[in-house]
């Protein structure tokens, strides 16, 4: 497996008191919409085509190609294959869904003073971010543990007299180090060296003995719905300017089965194995907006705009969890036992509970269009090939205290900040596609490549995307079918460690997406 080193650590095992880390803010910034099936067959580009439902998540100035009103609804059906590769030990998963791509009503309208000049209103909705997800690996590793994490999170946080050691562990991470305490995962322990806390996970010794074998499962599942209501306007066909105002609904959920077991078959060193779950929810709802201008220099050349706000948003999280520990005869208690975080929350009703702010960045688009065929008759047009270039500065992620937040939650959002700054830098995303037209036939190709919102190489990020499309319209009818391909690859990280390498489970995903558009044109 590999292995790596991260700057200020400490933030991350913090999620002991917090359930916001730093792998939560690219969730919520690194999105790829699932648009219509039009859209989604060429590339998911189009923010300077304009004339499709999807311009109100792109480049909302293309409603104002609308002339007529249009409904239509797009299901769209994703299959995610996960492999990874987690010390020389393979393993797959699977996860499927089936949200909504870009669906409502928009209404178009002539001026009927200057028919040169035209307007439309939308109303939509969209998954604009997709969590259903199975990762899950194993692995046999001689190097480190999970619990060494709680290890240093003690030694670093806690000081003073043993007493006040053991009082700390008993009361002050009830997510993690507090559990493992209370199972016996760990123990505190007087040696010649002096007093300190250990854990019972036997690792290699000098004589290379020991080793644990790792398994890790994470199902997540939920979305980003968001309703966008958009108006623009266009003068003589050849500018178009256009707005929406964007309303994301969060809906996630993660359950993560983490466990380790004793690789040897030595039945008297005090570890047999363990098992840590957790459950993490997050709903919350947001805002944000969306400008954008297209304009036709020549008859066949359409140029595209557009500037994404930050969207600012409430959200809710909820934690709990759990270790079951086998330490065999470490003990006199029955083995194994378990201790979950509602034991020892006791009366403290706010624990396992977070409000908090969420800023995401900004995201600047701009595009170009090439039409083939008579341009002023849509019938006649021949088709198209048009390109985007996004650009999103993933490291500008920003969290903020709730009103009613504490001191010591503003001081943790300003260093988790500051590990996002130091973990994500901003990501180019290019998109191609193209469309031939068959009269009322249309065939449709596309590509797409979004750039790694890592800084760091190892944990991957980049994805490529194929697709493919066909369409018919005829009579006010039309319907559309896309395949979409997604290739990448993404690290996941099980723990991370301060005075370790910490490892990670080089992941290699593909995701296939069948989008079906149909609508009717009134």
């Amino acid at each position: 497996m590999k292995k790596i080193t991260l700057v200020n650590l400490f933030l991350i095992l913090a999620s002991a008191l917090y359930a916001q880390n730093v792998e939560d803010a690219v969730r919520f910034s690194d999105q790829i919409f699932l648009g219509s099936a039009r859209n989604q067959g060429i590339g998911g580009s189009g923010s300077s085509l304009g004339g499709d439902m999807s311009s109100v998540y792109s480049n909302p100035a293309g409603i104002g190609m609308y002339k007529t009103n249009e409904f239509s609804l797009s299901p769209t059906f994703t299959l995610l294959n996960n492999k990874f590769n987690y010390g020389g030990t393979n393993a797959s998963s699977r996860k499927n869904s089936l949200p909504f791509g870009t669906s409502g009503f928009v209404f178009g309208k002539t001026n009927e003073y200057d028919p040169r000049k035209s307007s439309a209103f939308a109303l939509t909705f969209n998954r604009t971010g997709n969590y259903n997800n199975n990762t899950e690996y194993r692995g046999f590793n001689n190097v480190s543990s999970f619990t060494e994490q709680y290890l240093e999170q003690v030694t670093r946080e806690l000081s003073g007299t043993p007493e006040n050691i053991v009082k700390g562990l008993e009361n002050n991470y009830i997510f993690g180090a507090s559990l493992a305490y209370y199972s016996f995962l760990i123990d505190t322990i007087t040696d010649p060296d002096g007093f300190k806390v250990q854990s019972l996970v036997p690792l290699a010794r000098n004589n290379g003995a020991g080793g644990i074998n790792q398994y890790n499962r994470i199902m997540t599942q939920g979305g980003n719905t968001e309703l966008g209501f958009a108006y623009a306007l266009s003068s003589n066909d050849k500018f178009n300017f256009g707005f929406s105002i964007g309303i994301p609904i969060y809906n996630y959920e993660r359950n993560q089965t983490y466990r380790e077991e004793d690789a040897t078959d030595d039945t008297n060193n005090d570890f047999n194995y363990f098992e840590y779950k957790e459950k993490y929810t997050t709903k919350g709802v947001g805002f944000n907006a969306k400008l954008g201008v297209i304009v036709r220099p020549q008859p066949n050349v359409r140029l595209g705009l557009a500037v994404h706000t930050p969207t600012f948003a409430s959200l809710k999280d909820r934690v709990s969890s759990s270790i079951t520990a086998d330490t065999e005869g470490y003990t006199t208690r029955p083995q194994p036992i378990t201790t979950t975080s509602a034991d020892l929350i006791g009366d403290n009703e706010i624990a396992g509970n977070y409000e908090y702010t969420l800023k995401t960045p900004m995201k600047f688009i701009i595009g170009g269009s090439y039409i083939f065929g008579a341009v002023k008759d849509v019938k006649q047009q021949k088709g198209f090939i048009n390109a985007d270039l996004e650009i999103v500065n993933h490291a500008g992620t920003r969290y903020t205290k709730a009103e009613n937040g504490s001191f010591d939650d503003e001081v943790y959002y300003n260093g988790l900040n500051d590990l996002i700054k130091n973990t994500y830098k901003t990501a180019v995303n290019f998109k191609l596609g193209g469309e031939m037209k068959f009269n009322t036939l249309m065939a449709r190709a596309g590509f797409g490549y979004y750039g790694s919102p890592y800084k760091i190489k190892d944990l991957g990020g980049e994805r490529l995307l194929g697709s493919l499309g066909i369409g018919y319209r005829h009579g006010g009818y039309f319907i559309d079918f896309a395949i979409t391909q997604m290739f990448f690859k993404r690290g996941n990280v099980p723990y991370y460690l301060n005075d370790k390498p910490s490892p990670i489970a080089d992941g290699k995903l593909s995701q296939t997406m069948a989008s079906i558009t149909f609508g009717t044109k009134f």
